[in-house]
């Protein structure tokens, strides 16, 4: 996908963007006044303009601030396919990992913090720039969700606490 040949002032011309809903409408043609995009197996919408297709939170980042992002467009919330401004941000790709949902098969609830059974211990461990660290292994779940969180205070600053543990 090249980014670099579409503008803002081109987009704004095509289409149009409403920040808090995150949805974007045609301007032009036949379909003018209908949404644009189309959701793909991974959850994000895709948006085909002037012969190429975007990635809608990459466009929604050019329409509201003027430029493509320098790195990768993290959906803060999680959910691919809300594109309000509010829950985008330009992070690097370092970053954009570390907001991320735990496995959907996790035992623990908890991103980092898995059963070893042969040990019968829990362990936790947290990925730094790109390297698995052990943070130890530990009987009661709760010391090792302890020392997983010390850790993302630590080494994973941007990452939402919040998302990590399960409800």
């Amino acid at each position: 996908m090249a980014t670099n040949s579409l503008t803002q002032t081109h987009l704004k011309r095509l289409v149009t963007y409403d920040p808090l809903t995150g949805e974007f409408t045609r301007l032009l043609g036949k379909r003018a006044g209908h949404p644009v995009g189309s959701k793909i197996r991974a959850g994000y919408t895709h948006i085909f303009l002037t012969g190429q297709t975007y990635k809608a939170h990459r466009l929604a980042w050019l329409y509201v601030y003027g430029m493509w992002p320098n790195g990768q467009i993290d959906h803060i919330n999680h959910n691919r396919s809300d594109n309000r401004i509010a829950n985008l941000r330009d992070v690097t790709c370092s970053v954009n990992h570390q907001n991320r949902n735990r496995h959907t098969k996790s035992k623990s609830g908890v991103l980092g913090v898995t059963w070893h059974a042969r040990d019968r211990r829990w362990q936790a461990h947290i990925e730094v720039n790109g390297k698995a660290k052990h943070l130890g292994s530990h009987v009661c779940l709760g010391v090792a969700i302890k020392a997983r969180l010390a850790a993302e205070a630590v080494h994973h600053p941007h990452r939402h606490h919040h998302a990590n543990t399960a409800v």
